[in-house]
């Protein structure tokens, strides 16, 4: 229905001699299929407020699991960020990108950032809040290495998991990752793509 009331919302624009230069949506997958189809000198935005509200629902949902609450006082400013994004960077997608992805390092109390277009933040100097501690999710990775979810154990065997997990990652998560002229660490495969954790490029 949603891609039906497009096409005819933009004929009788046109019936009407009224040329669409600039189209809002939220994030249909077959508006935007047939966006590039079809009408490709259109310029295709999403509403940010559909963005914000699905990040939102995603943090909140996350700051609900166990050991996960420290999420929650961050929902806000993070769904703020969103905003700001979207007003403060034009039509520049790799500063949209830049600046987006800056909001991982700011909420642990770091203010550069490895971009050449948005090296660092423009505020001054911020208030004490209770910034997030780094390496957070990388613990649980190894947590669920060392006892999968999908198998059960008692108290005493899960304990011993546990230890095991944190002397791992008290021993090696300090450690540099390995370069080679062979193999480069390229980044993560998101757990969604049932990935091992990390893809290598060659």
């Amino acid at each position: 229905m949603e891609l039906l009331g497009l096409k005819r919302g933009l004929r009788d624009l046109e019936f009407n001699n009224i040329q669409v230069q600039d189209l809002v949506t939220d994030r249909h997958v077959m508006i935007k299929s047939n966006k590039k189809k079809d009408i490709p000198e259109i310029n295709h935005y999403f509403d940010v407020c559909h963005i914000a509200k699905g990040i939102s629902r995603k943090l909140e949902n996350a700051a609900k699991k166990r050991g996960a609450g420290q999420i929650r006082p961050w929902i806000k400013g993070i769904v703020n960020h969103t905003y700001w994004v979207a007003a403060s960077s034009g039509d520049n997608n790799q500063l949209k990108l830049d600046k987006w992805r800056s909001i991982s390092n700011h909420i642990i109390n770091v203010h550069n950032h490895d971009s050449e277009i948005f090296p660092e933040y423009e505020h001054g100097e911020l208030e004490p809040r209770d910034w997030m501690q780094q390496g957070l999710d990388v613990f649980h990775s190894v947590v669920n290495h060392f006892a999968p979810k999908s198998t059960h154990f008692f108290y005493t065997p899960m304990l011993a998991r546990l230890c095991v997990a944190a002397l791992h990652y008290n021993e090696n998560g300090t450690r540099k990752q390995s370069m080679t002229k062979e193999v480069k660490v390229a980044g993560m495969l998101p757990k969604g793509k049932k990935g091992t954790g990390m893809y290598c490029k060659t």
